[in-house]
């Protein structure tokens, strides 16, 4: 019996354990979910970000079937995040006699060997949020040994470490497009802003104005917009951004979701946190695993989730009246929990790592080149086989991915143009003028997702579904969210199978045409789109 070692508790995590246990019976699956709760779902849970975000295509049809499908006919659009946490447990992992489940668990070492590259084992041990709200190390160990290792967490904890082909943030931009420190500095750059998800209530769902809401065929509410609001110079939302946006903090345009059906709390998320490193806790400090690269200004998920809070409470008034400008806000107010907001207990992180194919060709502007999926493929798929930049994917594909291409700021100036707020494509356009993404609205059309996505030529037996995996500064706007992330984790989980059942090297899968559309027909046979 051979180990599937998957880290990464969120949507992608649980995917890829489901599937692997699902093709691999007779293998033991092993989950660690590295937050400080015992939840499942990541930032979908513990995060508080209760809302999928989905476009349809064609109109009327998901784009990512498999594992997400299943979740969203279960809850769709909304959902109250203890109850997906106990899905996820229950339905998705539960029925499963060989997975193996650590929650509130990181890894704290690995070890490796040669002929060819890989992991072969890695120690994990106990984390808990201390009284300061830091995230510390506790005292339970363990160790376990593994044939193959899927990193689907937001750091890339093993993917950045066990190799040397990652770039950080939006490094692979043209120079000409960031700031003197981000250029050639050891593959560094800012990463999109991260959210600090809170709790309000007093919520009522009328939509107004440019907000809307809507609720879910199980009862659930949830609302999106306020641009207007947002983008009034006069308004109390300017008012709050124009004095807190220099300290790193802005309040965005809103979606939002109740924690369940009739549930008085709703999670928002329009609270922005600048200059946070995803990859830098503080209980690294110290060791390999904290980055040694990160841009001066830059904070710690720990003491940047810290001093958000206490800012949100030492503002209260303020963030409280500029909130209640948007509609359907008019009475809401924060929910507190011993003495402060309550939060979300990770932070929305965007982007932190993206696996390069050659570790000597990392450079600025490499984003159509040294990346399995470069922003051209992205940005103008196809809408079939043989169409569009991302034809070449097609042979290799593991799934598609659709969404908008919607890259967060890196900056709060990045939201400003002649003293007015911008938002969604008008920021990027700011910030990426060669790259225009309106008229028409692009991308138009899924990417294919090709199996290289997945893994890194450095190491055997690592599949990479999480935000380390091969995609492009851009294009991780459109992968990111919760659906495209399913898709990788279910080809991640269905990939590992097929290694430990096969005896082929996850890497060595994608060199060979038959074992690709071997693991394509098991895709197929999960429930997994593949086709336009």
């Amino acid at each position: 019996m051979a180990n599937i070692i998957v880290y990464g508790g969120g949507f992608a995590g649980v995917a890829a354990a489901a599937k692997a246990a699902s093709k691999a019976p007779n293998h033991e699956v092993i989950l660690i979910s590295p937050y400080p709760d015992d939840m499942l779902g990541g930032i979908g849970t513990s995060g508080g970000q209760n809302y999928w975000d989905t476009i349809e295509w064609p109109r009327g049809s998901l784009t990512a079937r498999g594992s997400f499908a299943f979740w969203y006919d279960t809850y769709p659009k909304y959902y109250g995040v203890a109850e997906m946490s106990k899905l996820l447990k229950t339905e998705s992992l539960g029925k499963y006699n060989n997975i193996s489940v650590y929650t509130g668990y990181d890894i704290s070492g690995f070890r490796t060997t040669g002929s060819p590259y890989r992991i072969t084992s890695v120690d994990v041990k106990r984390i808990y949020r201390d009284a300061d709200g830091y995230i510390k190390w506790g005292v339970s160990s363990l160790t376990f040994d593994g044939a193959v290792f899927i990193d689907a967490s937001e750091e890339a904890r093993l993917a950045r470490c066990v190799n040397t082909s990652a770039t950080y943030g939006r490094y692979d931009w043209p120079a000409a497009m960031l700031e003197s420190a981000e250029q050639n500095r050891n593959y560094t750059a800012r990463q999109q802003a991260a959210t600090l998800m809170f709790k309000m209530k007093g919520i009522s769902a009328a939509s107004s104005g440019d907000m809307n809401y809507s609720q879910s065929a199980k009862g659930v509410w949830g609302c999106w917009g306020g641009a207007s609001n947002y983008k009034n110079p006069n308004g109390r939302v300017a008012a709050f951004n124009n004095a807190h946006g220099p300290s790193g903090y802005i309040i965005k345009p809103v979606n939002a979701a109740q924690d369940g059906a009739n549930s008085p709390h709703w999670w928002i998320n329009a609270f922005l946190v600048f200059n946070v490193d995803g990859r830098a806790h503080s209980r690294d400090e110290g060791s390999s695993f904290y980055p040694s690269s990160m841009l001066a200004g830059t904070k710690s998920t720990d003491r940047a989730w810290v001093d958000a809070r206490r800012f949100l409470h030492a503002n209260r008034a303020q963030f409280e009246g500029a909130m209640r400008s948007y509609p359907g806000f008019g009475a809401a107010s924060l929910v507190y929990s011993d003495g402060l907001p309550e939060v979300g207990s990770v932070l929305y992180i965007r982007e932190t790592v993206h696996m390069a194919k050659d570790s000597a060709g990392r450079m600025n502007g490499t984003e159509d080149r040294n990346y399995a999926v470069g922003a051209t493929a992205s940005l103008s798929a196809g809408d079939a086989p043989g169409r569009g930049a991302d034809a070449a994917n097609y042979a290799s594909r593991i799934g598609l991915a659709m969404y908008n291409a919607d890259v967060h700021p890196y900056r709060y100036t990045d939201l400003m143009k002649n003293g007015a707020y911008l938002w969604g494509s008008e920021s990027w356009e700011k910030m990426r003028p060669d790259r225009p993404v309106t008229n028409p609205e692009r991308p138009q059309y899924p990417v294919y997702m090709p199996y290289a996505c997945l893994t890194t030529g450095y190491v055997a037996n690592l599949l990479i579904p999480g935000y380390g995996a091969g995609v492009s500064s851009y294009s991780w706007g459109e992968v990111r969210v919760f659906p495209n992330l399913c898709v990788l984790g279910d080809a991640a989980g269905i990939a590992a199978a097929y290694s430990v059942n096969s005896g082929v090297q996850a890497l060595d899968i994608g060199w060979s045409a038959t074992h690709v559309k071997a693991v394509q027909n098991d895709l197929a046979a999960a429930g997994a789109r593949l086709e336009k």
